[in-house]
């Protein structure tokens, strides 16, 4: 495996494009640091970590080798510490997601100030032993030594291969089990960041032949005028100074920007196991905030609201994608045609080879447009809610692209709003994007915060939904 960076935070921008492998250089570029806060936790975890950890036995080494037969004293080891490994890599990769881990124990990811439940050289021997099987997926980092003889570069990549994707459904591990399977126990910490960090203003990317290309996108200086967003991520990082979370790792958080303020501005948790992406739904239920049960209030249908709230149209009523002459069975492709539209600012024409195949397989995206337009017809029109200055600010090509952008920014300026209120009052709230994760005592007074703060931008209602 190669070398990765030398910041817990630091994204990597350069893509993934080596000749060796024929993985898509997108997915590579979206993997998540490797979680080695979990182990297995029901049955059919621990049965297949079992066979695995035998497995992979009299491929650890001289030491191992010479100890087959009736002697394994490093048994229980060897099947904990397999436990974690696996629990990180399927908690993801079961839904086909790389995990990013770096090789070299130099580098910050095996800091002995993270307290990794398993060491580099445990963890080293397990996964090339696990490679040698054909059990991984893996693509090599690009590393390199920067001027002060630190590492740098792109991290290694890892995933479950189609063979233990296989020997996981046998034993009854699952994508839809993962989050029984594979506990969250012991969070990994993450780094406070340098003020510095707390924004991060990228520029706005390019296409090549007619795809939007990851590699034009690069760090650039936060713009004059951003003095108040810096202004709320310092007090929301304060705010958090003394709070005891359980059931995710500790929030360090980051506010992400495309070319200037108004286009995204979404607030990201930092680390694998972070209470936004490293943990599932149902987990999030289950954090604690100074010892008290949270609530996450949801704005209902949040991009379409706020869509139609740009285009002075009323706020959807009943299920807002239920559409005429659809049924029930295409609900999952009506709301993935959804998250297209807002994405490139147009209707799809095919749907991508990235979604659900069980969608691919229900429905064309081009016989949801037509009633999706019934039903809205202003989304027609849906480019005409980007100010005319900051459209023509932007390249032709990626005039579509802005719409996402800018919904993103308006939604993202509502929670902030929200945040402010919140915290003004003494509480403490999590940003989930189109939501907020408050202690279940604040649900209330939060929930008439965030309609305050959607009329006082928007001028109209929203459904919020609490979870």
């Amino acid at each position: 495996m190669g070398d990765g960076l030398t910041n817990t935070h630091a994204r990597e921008q350069r893509p993934f494009s080596p000749p060796s492998h024929q993985h898509d250089p997108a997915d590579l570029e979206a993997a998540h640091w490797l979680s080695l806060g979990r182990v297995p936790d029901t049955e059919a975890a621990h049965a297949l970590v079992a066979r695995i950890a035998e497995d992979i036995r009299p491929h650890l080494g001289s030491r191992t080798k010479a100890a087959l037969g009736n002697r394994d004293k490093g048994k229980e080891r060897r099947v904990r510490e397999t436990g974690i490994i696996l629990a990180g890599l399927l908690r993801r990769g079961l839904k086909g997601h790389w995990s990013a881990v770096n090789e070299s124990p130099s580098t910050w990811f095996w800091k002995a100030s993270r307290k990794l439940p398993v060491k580099h050289t445990a963890f080293k021997s397990k996964v090339d032993a696990m490679q040698t099987l054909g059990l991984l997926d893996h693509v090599p980092g690009k590393s390199f030594k920067g001027a002060f003889g630190d590492y740098q570069g792109h991290a290694a990549r890892l995933r479950p291969s189609k063979k233990l994707l296989e020997l996981a459904e046998q034993y009854g591990c699952l994508s839809q089990t993962a989050a029984q399977d594979w506990k969250l126990i012991n969070p990994a910490p993450v780094e406070r960041m340098a003020t510095h960090e707390l924004l991060s203003f990228t520029t706005i990317p390019r296409k090549r032949n007619g795809r939007i290309d990851p590699a034009s996108r690069s760090k650039m200086d936060i713009p004059a005028g951003c003095e108040d967003l810096l202004a709320f991520m310092k007090a929301l990082t304060s705010s958090l100074a003394t709070v005891v979370f359980t059931g995710c790792a500790e929030p360090v958080f980051q506010a992400r920007f495309s070319g200037a303020r108004e286009f995204g501005g979404r607030i990201y948790a930092q680390g694998p196991d972070n209470y936004q992406n490293g943990i599932s739904k149902d987990e999030r239920q289950h954090i604690t905030i100074n010892g008290e049960p949270v609530a996450e209030l949801d704005l209902s249908a949040s991009f379409l609201s706020i869509a139609l709230a740009l285009l002075n149209q009323p706020a959807p009523e009943g299920d807002p994608y239920a559409l005429p002459g659809l049924d029930e069975a295409h609900r999952a492709a009506i709301k993935q045609w959804f998250v297209v539209f807002w994405q490139t600012g147009k209707a799809p024409n095919k749907w991508s080879d990235k979604t659900p195949q069980a969608i691919r397989d229900s429905i064309p995206p081009t016989d949801i447009t037509g009633p999706a337009f019934e039903r809205y017809p202003a989304l027609k029109d849906i480019k005409s809610i980007v100010p005319e200055a900051l459209l023509k600010s932007v390249e032709k090509p990626m005039r579509s692209w802005a719409v996402g952008q800018y919904l993103t920014g308006v939604e993202a300026g509502i929670m902030r709003e929200a945040m402010s209120s919140i915290m003004e009052t003494g509480g403490i709230v999590l940003p989930v994007h189109d939501s907020l994760i408050v202690p279940r005592s604040l649900m209330e007074i939060a929930g008439k915060i965030i309609q305050s703060a959607y009329k006082k931008r928007l001028h109209k209602k929203i459904g919020i939904k609490i979870r």
